[in-house]
């Protein structure tokens, strides 16, 4: 058991990143920027997004964005 202020935890019952991503079915997490026009300002906000698709065309489809960057992928 390890200690971290007030709380108490045991570090072999946390989960790894391998089992995080099978318990959310292969989404990762990524923080998106997209744009409806150049010159507009951007939309920003969380995004889980499967795994093996390209982040930036995934977030611009499902809002009809003109074009999205995306960071993340964990």
């Amino acid at each position: 058991m390890k200690k971290l202020g007030k709380l108490n935890f045991n570090p072999e019952k946390l989960i790894k990143g391998e089992e995080l991503q099978k318990l959310l079915g292969g989404d990762l997490h990524y923080s998106c920027c997209c744009w409806y026009c150049m010159g507009c300002a951007p939309t920003c906000g969380s995004a889980w997004i499967p795994e093996g698709v390209n982040p930036d065309s995934w977030a611009a489809q499902q809002g009809g964005y003109e074009s999205c960057s995306c960071i993340g992928g964990y």
